[in-house]
């Protein structure tokens, strides 16, 4: 027997932060592994690599293993990914990973590190180590018929631009909870991928927008946000319709959208504009970064 067959498997790997030249070894890795956790969100892998906690373990010069959990927005930190070479044990993968990502999350101002789980293996992993459910994303879709809706005669509804961004960002944190708002850079992503991106001003600014994106399955409300002085007025349900109009224009007919089981106000809202749940759930688990 070598030496290397002597020792236990989590001894043959290092792990180290990931840097952008890592591009062609976090790819394949990706691409072949049987198993990963990629979260719903406008960046790709290759945004984050620079990112900490981002880590990669390695056999030798081949890629095991990896796992990010950045914080954005600041104090939250998703895990954007964990994938795992076939025939490599995932617990004790996810075990020393994990192990160094908390530190490196401590160090970076995380308080909470979360994950929207799509894979049903990934949940006794997290189970294990503290992560506890706290609410389920939903999804539901809209096929109905035109929606009608006035604004207020103050409010002006336009086409976003690059330059609302700052204020949209403003809009975001005032009507979401910190586990749910996204960055001003997660927002200029958005943006760069919308499809159909509008916002409401009222008195001279921005109080409401919406990011839609298409695709070949029907269009996705991406994300909705009204300041909430401003709510009750309609301006969710205007930027809805205005965006549903536009895509059955382009021969677009259904739109999906996803909010959180918990937020009884948004559920509300879509189903008065003709969506209804698909039955499709994923949990959110969360776990609190205790200080060391």
């Amino acid at each position: 027997m070598t030496e290397a067959e002597r020792k236990p498997t989590s001894q043959l790997w290092t792990v180290r932060p990931t840097t952008g030249d890592d591009h062609s070894l976090v790819a394949n890795l990706i691409t072949r592994a049987p198993e990963r956790h990629l979260h719903l969100d406008w960046y790709t892998t290759y945004d984050l690599l620079d990112e900490s906690p981002s880590l990669i373990a390695l056999e030798e010069d081949t890629a095991v293993g990896i796992l990010a959990c950045p914080p954005d927005p600041a104090g939250i930190g998703w895990i954007r990914y964990f994938a795992v070479r076939e025939g490599t044990p995932r617990e004790a993968l996810w075990e020393l990973l994990w192990g160094q990502a908390q530190d490196l999350a401590r160090s970076a101002g995380i308080h909470t590190i979360a994950a929207l789980v799509t894979q049903a293996w990934f949940i006794p992993i997290l189970q294990a180590d503290t992560f506890s459910q706290t609410t389920e994303v939903i999804f539901l879709e809209w096929a109905g018929e035109d929606i009608v809706v006035d604004l207020p005669l103050e409010a002006t509804l336009r086409k976003m631009s690059s330059t609302d961004l700052a204020a949209v960002a403003g809009v975001d944190q005032l009507a979401f909870r910190p586990l749910w708002q996204h960055s001003l850079r997660a927002l200029e992503a958005a943006f760069e991928l919308s499809t159909i991106a509008t916002v409401i001003e009222m008195h001279d600014r921005v109080v409401a927008y919406q990011m839609s994106t298409a695709s070949a399955l029907g269009a996705h409300l991406a994300r909705l946000a009204v300041e909430p002085s401003m709510q009750g007025q309609g301006l969710a349900k205007a930027l809805v319709a205005h965006a549903i109009r536009q895509f059955n224009g382009r021969g677009i007919f259904r739109m999906s959208v996803n909010t959180q089981a918990d937020n009884n106000r948004s559920q509300k809202l879509y189903e008065k504009l003709g969506f209804a749940a698909t039955g499709q759930r994923f949990p959110v688990f969360t776990c609190a970064m205790e200080a060391t």
